[in-house]
């Protein structure tokens, strides 16, 4: 290092004129550093290894010195070695010169936030990662390259606490520090990489809140059993649960957690009951207790529970529980007891012939009844307007999205729509694509569900069979019974009202799905079954088995049981006439391009046909004569219906068609008699079954393979009512063909263990 030299300059004296501390000092800095005592004033010497440090520092990457002042201040200040500049070396890649995202400039540190090209530069990495949205890195990314103020980039801030609360796992401030730290893990960065660390924190993050919420459970249990053996029995606070929950079947409820906890809290309660209540009470605590709980009773108690059953009036149900109680069970009505009759679970009530539900349609597609599928906790919309739609922002629906998440650790710490908004969108850049943040939460949206804000019970699906190359028949694994009936009650819920006849109806439909001793109760004096005698124009009568498929035994179940019932119920009359079941491939084309050429024009349909009909006849293997012919022999055109070439070369080619021509022709035929209703067709796609289009044509119809079932529909009082597809989803069928009252499937329904036995009957 080269000094010039002047009044304020140290000039360092010759090797000869050196004392042997300074001749030390120089062979090693470094030792001489750990020599210097800065409490004490330092030589110009050591002033010149202090600041001889500080300027290699500086051309250092991890930059930081300070000036002799720092040892010394205001003493040494005039004593400056003068330093030649160091080269300016290039920024490396990665390094950013000032502070970017939530910081402000602090000059006294000499620290500056946010210039505008290292705020571009963070962005850009941010976007390319995906955790900052192309949208927001377009409107923040900066015009100028001076500092711009914070409040100008928003969402890049909610980016980086993203980047560092879920990928680096560190303290989350919301800066991108200049030098090694973060703005290096930041470009180094990989797009698998980041997907990794952000599972790996969801992984963790997921298991820390089920540990604390188990935690929290255990303690909040803890202290609710030593709350609940502390409780004082006195009459007041008695009186007081009992005025506030309103009735006895609450009260009961209530202490059931008391009975071996506080069984005297549980005496002192019937200290409250009026003459003939003592008995409503033991039921109401009864109901609430299992077996095991009740064969802890404390004698006192199970003496008072039986005392009350037995006096007045006692009912068959009041003898089933005294007969589970230890006072009981030597009682002289034990014998009486055990041989009274229980009562049925349900009561089953018949409709008259006038009865309709008025209940909104349901049959001809699935989705029909997903739509019910599902519950919510907003009434409108919370956050930014969606597309021509306003957010109300309701009061209350705030209030719980603002409590979500804060719960989902997203802190709204103003009373601000728009800084819910960000924190919105920061949920979503989270949880959600970023496509997907737009700052808004519908009741019944992606948002919502994952807030926790509505719950959704999946879809009625479909059960579906297979068959191997021994021609056995396997069936899909479904959903067990137990999350199917919470799907069946959760639409009943969201359609039927409480306590109508339509939720009676409808109890009582799963328990005869559930419960074949109700079944057989309800339906024991009905002489009625499938009738498969009807006979179709050309005399033949439906098949259960075509071209070596057969019809499902489990869906020929269900319909049996399902048609005994609605005859209990008094919706059918008499035997379900089967109209068709399995159909053969030839049937299903011909069915299928008859509705089509008649009927049916979505998605182009006609401008497909008219051109296959035109190859058609310029095909001699689609000709008979002048007759145009498919494949199975089924004519659909003739030669007056087309328009010919008038050049002498192809005079015979067809070039045009008169289509209303060819549908007077096909109307005609009358192949099937309600040819209106959309017919599937009979061949698989791929195989090329002209008239109709390959490409966007109708699916293969499930008659073919046996998963489909068709009925006499006019056998229903009102066969449009959705009590009837209500009643069908808890046998574990639907009607889901658009328009086709008649046209039956299994539902996803898991196959049960006495349904497995026609399985196996079904593979011999």
């Amino acid at each position: 290092m080269s000094q010039e030299k002047n009044d304020n300059t140290y000039t360092a004296p010759n090797q000869a004129q050196k004392s042997q501390k300074e001749k030390t000092m120089v062979a090693s800095r470094i030792n001489s550093l750990a020599t210097i005592d800065i409490t004490q004033a330092t030589t110009l010497e050591e002033q010149a290894i202090i600041m001889q440090n500080n300027l290699e520092k500086e051309n250092s990457a991890s930059a930081y010195s300070d000036n002799i002042a720092s040892y010394y201040p205001g003493k040494y200040q005039k004593h400056t070695v003068v330093a030649e500049a160091p080269k300016k070396e290039e920024k490396k890649d990665g390094y950013i010169s000032s502070y970017v995202g939530d910081y402000d400039s602090n000059p006294a540190k000499n620290r500056i936030a946010n210039l505008g090209n290292d705020v571009a530069f963070v962005q850009g990495h941010l976007n390319r990662l995906g955790i900052l949205s192309d949208e927001h890195f377009i409107a923040e990314k900066p015009a100028t390259e001076k500092e711009i103020n914070k409040s100008k980039i928003p969402h890049t801030i909610v980016a980086i606490e993203y980047f560092q609360r879920e990928i680096l796992s560190c303290k989350i401030d919301g800066e991108i520090w200049p030098g090694k730290g973060n703005i290096k893990s930041l470009v180094a960065l990989t797009v698998e990489q980041k997907d990794a660390k952000h599972l790996e924190y969801l992984k963790n993050k997921k298991e820390a809140e089920a540990k604390a919420a188990a935690d929290k459970a255990k303690a909040e249990k803890k202290a609710e059993i030593e709350r609940i053996k502390k409780e004082p029995a006195t009459e007041k606070n008695l009186q007081k649960y009992y005025t506030e929950l309103g009735n006895i079947e609450a009260f009961g409820k209530f202490l059931k957690d008391y009975v071996i906890l506080n069984p005297e809290f549980v005496i002192k309660a019937y200290d409250l009951m009026d003459f003939g209540e003592s008995d409503n009470l033991t039921r109401a605590i009864m109901y609430n207790l299992k077996d095991s709980e009740i064969e802890k009773l404390q004698d006192t108690l199970d003496l008072k529970f039986y005392e009350s059953l037995d006096a007045g009036w006692t009912v068959d149900e009041e003898y089933s529980m005294m007969s589970k109680l230890k006072a009981g069970k030597n009682s002289k009505n034990e014998v009486e007891s055990s041989t009274r009759k229980t009562s049925e679970p349900l009561k089953f009530e018949k409709v008259d012939e006038k009865y309709k539900s008025g209940l909104p349609g349901l049959y001809g597609s699935r989705n029909n009844f997903n739509k019910y599928l599902s519950k919510t906790e907003l009434k409108g919309d919370v956050g930014n307007d969606s597309g021509s739609k306003k957010a109300p922002n309701n009061k209350e629906d705030v209030i719980l999205v603002r409590t979500k998440l804060k719960e989902k650790g997203f802190e709204v710490n103003s009373g601000k729509l728009s800084d819910l908004i960000v924190q919105i969108e920061a949920f979503q850049l989270t949880f959600l694509k970023k496509e997907k943040v737009d700052g808004n939460i519908s009741p019944t949206g992606t948002t919502a569900s994952k807030l926790g804000l509505n719950v959704s019970q999946s879809t009625i699906g479909s059960l579906s069979r297979t068959k191997d190359s021994k021609g056995e028949y396997t069936y899909s694994k479904g959903t067990d019974e137990k999350d199917y009936y919470s799907k069946t009650e959760l639409i009943s819920e969201n359609i039927a009202k409480d306590d109508s006849k339509e939720e009676n109806i409808l109890k009582s439909a799963q328990e005869a799905a559930t419960n074949e001793k109700y079944f057989k109760s309800i339906t024991k004096e009905l002489n009625v079954k499938l009738d498969w005698s009807l006979k179709d124009k050309n005399g033949e009568s439906p098949k259960k088995e075509n071209e070596g498929n057969k019809l499902s035994s489990v869906l020929e179940d269900r319909m049996s049981r399902f048609h005994k019932f609605c005859v209990a119920l008094g919706i059918y009359k008499g035997n379900m006439l089967v109209s068709n079941a399995v159909r053969s491939k030839t049937k299903s084309h011909k069915w299928s391009a008859e509705h089509f050429i008649l009927y049916n024009n979505k998605q182009d349909h006609w401008k497909t046909i008219k051109s296959n009909l035109i190859e058609m006849y310029n095909n001699p293997d689609y000709r008979i004569g002048t007759k145009v012919k498919d494949l199975d022999g089924n004519i659909w055109a003739i030669q007056k219906h087309f328009i010919f070439s008038k050049n002498d070369s192809e005079k015979n080619k067809a070039i045009g068609i008169d289509y209303s021509l060819v549908q007077e022709y096909v109307d005609q035929k009358k192949y099937r008699s309600n040819k209106k209703s959309i017919a599937a067709e009979g061949y698989i796609s791929g195989n090329r079954r002209l008239p109709l289009p390959e490409s966007g044509r109708p699916g293969r119809s499930k008659h073919i393979t046996g998963d489909a079932i068709d009925i006499n529909s006019n056998g229903f009082i009102n066969k449009n009512d959705a009590i009837i597809d209500l009643i069908a989803i808890n046998f574990g069928i639907v009607r889901c063909a658009s328009g086709e009252q008649w046209h039956f499937e299994c539902t996803d329904l898991r196959v049960s263990n006495s349904e497995q036995e026609l399985v196996e009957h079904e593979k011999r």
